[in-house]
């Protein structure tokens, strides 16, 4: 660890970081700016042009007209410079990004990859600027010049804090005194990902007008008129609530296709944007697929919930007789519904699934082409096992507008109740979930269980010469080990690193319609050393898999 950083470190630690909890009933959800934690899923860009919905916006104050780049849609960072060689920097001058916690929400938690480098020297009568990191309540960083400073690279842990609950949080780089602009690097400062946790304590208001809310019977499509508005995170959905538990979500509508929960645990929200759902719905519509609820005659309550996960009564409790013309389920003629499934068959049956032997873990991260098995056990409410029934699987990848793939009666339960799925080596990212229909005519579930599989994409790279001069071109041939690919080839970013440093992205090709792609590079610079390339796929929309890595290849340049 240099000097400096070791430094900043020290004046980080020496802050006193506080937690302030909000109010009763307040609950949370996360910022992810840039790229996702583990810099694998770009998430667009983030300060490329002003109200991006990320949050972030860049400012400057004085005569001073900072430079920027915004490479976070590739899965790369943003920057922050000062222009070099133009008029120096007067006292008092800034430059600065902040990120703003949408109106009606606080920031509480941060954490940070980021970086920033300046070589200013008073000795060198070049002047001296000051890099801050603070929120509106309090400083959290400051470091004069010149410095170096970096969290969350180079082997060193990111800028992680908990707040007093704040409004913004900015890096921002100040010229004390005159501050030349004609020095190696006047300041640069560089953010790879970002994670602000935010407090949301306002709940949605809103109701449902329209004929739909009179009816005594449910069936079919049940069509209501929604008004909604939300201070905060904004309106993500109408959950459908029958005899107090949660029977139906609804997405609700989404013009700016940020209201995504992007986060691998459906317990905690995760956007890609500050403000991420709309705040108001002016007459939208509400259509319930009663095919999806319980049976005949239950308590029904319509919740509206925003972002962040708080709920408000927006119709009901009232008793409605639910009946589906397509549907038959709990509740329905017993004649409709068949033979029951299973020994000790159950419509208040429980039924659960994980990945492994043991515990009870429902995601599941893995690199590309290994096997996995789901395992689960299907029980009455009192624990008693349900035998030798039949449990419908229904798979659907990632990709964006995949399709449902289902299988009726799948795995089938052993004495104990329990069951087990083997997935094929090769498969892609996934959710799967898994069906009980107590009778085998039934076409509304009695219980239901998911898990996730996330695959890492897989990738094999060969080079052609492995031993070449400065001049000479070598021959780069891969391919995409899984798929189904996009329409037009998938992207694949080619790296390389020397014998020191890291890696550096050099090129980006496209793959053929059966995942090979292939390029050239010619060795231009003088010196003998050994090369390292590989090629990485970054996460797609339409193609299911998180960014994976090829194998490593050496080439040595003489």
């Amino acid at each position: 660890m240099s000097k400096s950083l070791a430094v900043a470190a020290g004046a980080l630690s020496a802050v006193t970081l506080l937690v302030v909890c909000a109010g009763a009933g307040a609950k949370q959800f996360t910022v992810q700016t840039c790229t996702t934690e583990d810099r694998h899923a770009p998430l667009g860009p983030a300060v490329a042009a002003p109200n991006l919905p990320s949050g972030w916006e860049m400012a400057w104050s004085g005569a001073v007209w900072p430079e920027t780049t915004d490479r976070c849609s590739v899965g790369d960072r943003f920057s922050l410079r000062a222009p070099r060689g133009g008029l120096p920097l007067a006292p008092g001058d800034s430059i600065w990004v902040r990120w703003t916690a949408a109106p009606g929400t606080l920031l509480m938690r941060l954490s940070a990859t980021w970086a920033a480098v300046s070589d200013l020297s008073p000795d060198r009568g070049q002047g001296t600027g000051q890099l801050s990191a603070a929120t509106d309540r309090q400083a959290l960083l400051a470091q004069n010049t010149p410095l170096s400073v970096a969290f969350g690279v180079s082997n060193a842990p990111p800028f992680t804090a908990s707040v007093l609950s704040a409004r913004w949080f900015e890096l921002r780089f100040t010229c004390l005194d005159r501050c030349a602009t004609n020095a190696g690097e006047t300041f640069y400062a560089y953010v790879l990902s970002a994670r602000f946790d935010v407090d949301d304590s306002s709940a949605p208001v809103g109701g449902l007008t329209g004929a739909a809310t009179d009816a005594q019977t449910w069936s079919r499509s049940m069509h209501f008129i929604l008004n909604g508005a939300d201070v905060g995170g904004g309106l993500a959905r109408a959950v459908v609530e029958v005899d107090g538990a949660d029977a139906l979500e609804i997405a609700l509508s989404d013009p700016r296709g940020t209201c995504q929960d992007i986060g691998p645990d459906p317990a905690a929200a995760q956007y890609a944007a500050a403000q991420p759902c709309p705040l108001r719905i002016d007459n939208g519509s509400l259509d319930i697929d009663t095919s999806k609820l319980p049976q005949g005659r239950h308590s029904v309550r319509v919740l509206l919930e925003d972002a962040a996960g708080n709920r408000t009564s927006i119709f009901g409790p009232v008793t409605r007789t639910i009946t589906s013309s397509d549907a038959i389920g709990p509740g329905s003629d017993p004649a409709l519904r068949g033979a029951a499934n299973g020994d000790g068959a159950s419509d208040l049956a429980r039924l659960s699934a994980h990945w492994g032997r043991r515990g009870s873990r429902t995601l599941l991260v893995s690199r590309f082409g290994r096997a996995h098995v789901v395992r689960g056990r299907l029980r009455t409410a009192d624990g008693a096992p349900i035998a030798n029934a039949a449990i419908d699987m229904v798979s659907k990848t990632t990709a964006v507008n995949a399709r449902e793939l289902t299988k009726r009666a799948g795995p089938k339960t052993g004495a104990d109740g329990t069951w087990r799925v083997a997935l094929p080596k090769g498969v892609s990212s996934r959710d799967v979930t898994f069906r009980y229909r107590s009778h085998v005519n039934d076409t509304i579930a009695a219980a239901t269980a998911s898990v996730r599989l996330r695959v890492r994409a897989g990738l094999h790279l060969t080079i052609h010469p492995r031993r070449a001069r400065q001049g000479q071109a070598i021959r780069f041939n891969g391919r995409l080990l899984g798929g189904p690919l996009p329409r037009g080839g998938k992207q694949v970013v080619l790296l390389a690193r020397a014998s020191r440093g890291g890696w550096v992205r050099f090129n980006v090709v496209r793959t053929d319609g059966g995942g090979r792609f292939r390029t050239t590079y010619r060795f231009r610079q003088a010196g003998a050393t050994v090369y390292r390339f590989r090629a990485l796929s970054l996460s797609e929309a339409a193609y299911p898999y998180l960014a994976g890595g090829s194998n490593v290849v050496k080439v040595r340049k003489a």
